[in-house]
Formats: C-alpha cells, sequence, structure tokens
C-alpha cells in the first residue's frame, strides 16, 4: 500500500508538471522538455557504462539538446530547416572525439552516443510540431494537441493496468515482458479510443477520424515503445532506467512510450493531415 500511494502521488506530481509546462506557454514547454532530454540521456549514457563500454556523455548530451532546439526552432517557424544542417556537423564532431580517446572499442561507444540521440533526442524534439500547430499566419504554439496526446498515452497505459492485472491471461510479448497482456492492450485500446472520440468533441480539428488514428497510433505505438524499452533493460539486466522518480523509476521508464509513438503521430500528421 505504502509503494502503491508513492507511485500514485509522483504520478500526480508529474501529470501536474507536464501539464503546467504545456499550458504555460511556448517557453516553459521549451524548458521542460530540454530538461527531459538531457536527464534522459544522462541517465541511458549512465545505464549503458561498462568498464568496456564508455559512450561520450557529453558531447551526446550537447548534440541532443543542439538537436531539440534545431527542431523547437523549425517547428515555430522562427528559423528555416537549414537550421538542421547546422547539427549535422555537431554530431559528426562524436566519431572525430572518439579518434583521440585511445578506448578499446571505438565503434561501440560511438554506436551507444548516437543511439542515445537517436532514442531519446530525436523523438523528443519532434514534439514541437504536436507544440505548434498550423494557425492564419504560420504555426502558431498550442498545448492542446500535445496535451491531448499525453492524455491518450496515459490513458492507454492506466487502461491496460487496470484492465490486464485482473482480466489479464494471454501474455501480450512474454518473452520480453511477462506482465502485459492482450487484455490489458485490448482495454488500452478501448479507453483510448472512446478518449479519442471525446477529445475530437472538444478539439474538432483535425477532426474525428485523424483522432482515432492518432488514438490507435498511441496503442500499437506506445505500447511498443514500452516493450522496446523493457527489451533494454532486460539485456542490460537491470529493473529501472534510474531511480529519480520513486515508484515510477527513471526518465527512460516513464516516458518510454513517447519515444517510439511520438515520431509515427507527426508524421501522420505532417503527411495526411496538414498538407491534405
Amino acid at each position: 500500500m505504502k509503494d502503491l500511494c508513492k507511485r500514485t502521488l509522483t504520478g500526480l506530481i508529474l501529470v501536474i508538471l507536464l501539464f503546467a509546462s504545456l499550458f504555460g506557454g511556448a517557453i516553459s514547454f521549451f524548458i521542460f522538455f530540454s530538461l527531459l532530454n538531457i536527464v534522459g540521456l544522462w541517465e541511458f549514457y549512465q545505464l549503458v557504462k561498462k568498464p568496456e563500454l564508455q559512450p561520450q556523455r557529453f558531447a551526446g548530451i550537447v548534440a541532443g539538446f543542439l538537436t531539440v532546439s534545431a527542431l523547437y526552432f523549425v517547428a515555430s517557424g522562427t528559423v528555416e530547416m537549414n537550421l538542421l544542417f547546422l547539427v549535422i556537423p555537431v554530431i559528426f564532431m562524436i566519431f572525430l572525439i572518439e579518434l583521440f580517446r585511445k578506448t578499446l572499442t571505438p565503434i561501440v561507444n560511438v554506436g551507444f552516443t548516437l543511439f542515445g540521440i537517436l532514442y531519446i533526442s530525436l523523438p523528443v524534439g519532434m514534439l514541437s510540431f504536436l507544440a505548434f500547430v498550423p494557425g492564419n499566419e504560420g504555426f502558431v504554439y498550442s498545448p492542446w494537441l500535445i496535451g491531448a496526446y499525453f492524455l491518450l498515452i496515459m490513458v492507454n497505459d492506466s487502461a491496460g493496468y487496470l484492465v490486464g492485472v485482473p482480466f489479464g491471461k494471454n501474455r501480450l510479448f512474454e518473452r520480453i515482458s511477462p506482465k502485459k497482456s492482450w487484455e490489458g492492450a485490448f482495454g488500452g485500446l478501448v479507453f483510448t479510443l472512446l478518449t479519442a472520440w471525446g477529445i475530437s468533441v472538444f478539439l474538432p480539428k483535425p477532426g474525428l477520424i485523424p483522432w482515432l488514428i492518432i488514438g490507435i497510433i498511441v496503442v500499437i505505438f506506445g505500447t511498443l515503445g514500452d516493450l522496446v524499452e523493457s527489451m533494454f533493460k532486460r539485456s542490460l539486466n537491470v529493473k529501472d532506467s534510474g531511480s529519480i522518480f520513486p515508484g515510477h523509476g527513471g526518465i527512460l521508464d516513464r516516458y518510454d512510450a513517447l519515444f517510439i509513438s511520438a515520431p509515427f503521430v507527426v508524421a501522420y500528421l505532417k503527411i495526411f493531415v496538414w498538407n491534405s
């Protein structure tokens, strides 16, 4: 019971901080997710660090921060897409830095450093394309779309747990996560689609069908994101990615659904909705 109370209180505080940053404006959004990205990268590099594996933590965090920042400014329309070409040389500096480190596993070190940027920084940066939506004069900051996206993630996660615990009998992916069930996944799907329908009533744009499709994307790729993170932890023989959130683990544990689902949601909106 004590652990449940601690987990519930921590979760409530995190939800409040998340939505406060979203509805606080573009600057608070940028600060919150920049910190999430930096702490997430540090957590990841600390997690994979071994005597024989030495990822470039400082260089990876700098390159990851610049990636998130560049995507933010591009999504807001402040600068052109060409800004991203300034970030690419910084990322490739990671190869050159490794040249002077004299380690025994340079390929693995570079690979894990880049992996952190790809897995954490790129999805976090792509959230800016959900925060800045088409307006009358270009793209404008709005917390509603990205807030609804996170609400769908929370509903899918909570409903999957509440349905899966009492009714789950058929394992979804037992090799990776023995607790997840098909019953829980179906429960998450039903409640997420109901929530997507409710969102479409209050937020007519982009429409009912797009909202339902976003809900389906969140269910599929959010669940797979959870499994991907579980796969990583299992391969590293750790229970949690960190301990920054009492009862929830670390950044990677808390936001695992985001890292895989965000790129798919953004791609769907950019290709099939906003350009249609």
